[in-house]
């Protein structure tokens, strides 16, 4: 009996740590957007996500675009508006950004731009995570 509730015990155990483990890693939640940017390739900014992990990737994902069109895409810090990171040319597809340089807790946005040179405005659908 002892054996049994000592091996129990230890699969509980191991089950919470790779499980907290598991959410840890797993970064920000993926969040819908839907973008009309504006003419002239003027910038398009998301609400804010605070950064779950230091380094982790940054996902975005288009299931529509207007027209033609493509977007730049680019990860710019919540607080002081600048950009570290971009993806160019992006179409309904998704993109992943390399390491980030921003840490866990930073509060960042996701920036559009259409393009190329727009004259009119341009909508885009999707989803972001910061992670």
């Amino acid at each position: 009996m002892r054996l049994t509730t000592k091996t129990l015990s230890t699969a509980a155990l191991l089950s919470l740590l790779v499980g907290s483990g598991g959410a840890a890693y797993a970064g920000t939640a993926s969040e819908d957007f839907t973008a009309i940017t504006p003419r002239f390739q003027q910038a398009w900014n998301s609400d804010p996500q605070t950064k779950q992990s230091t380094g982790g990737q940054a996902l975005v994902r288009f299931r529509s675009i207007g027209g033609d069109y493509r977007m730049n895409v680019r990860i710019c810090d919540g607080g002081t508006g600048q950009c570290a990171m971009e993806l160019k040319e992006i179409g309904q597809r998704q993109g992943a950004f390399r390491s980030s340089p921003y840490s866990a807790g930073t509060s960042v946005r996701l920036q559009l731009h259409a393009t190329p040179y727009n004259l009119v405005r341009v909508q885009a659908i999707g989803s972001w995570a910061s992670n």
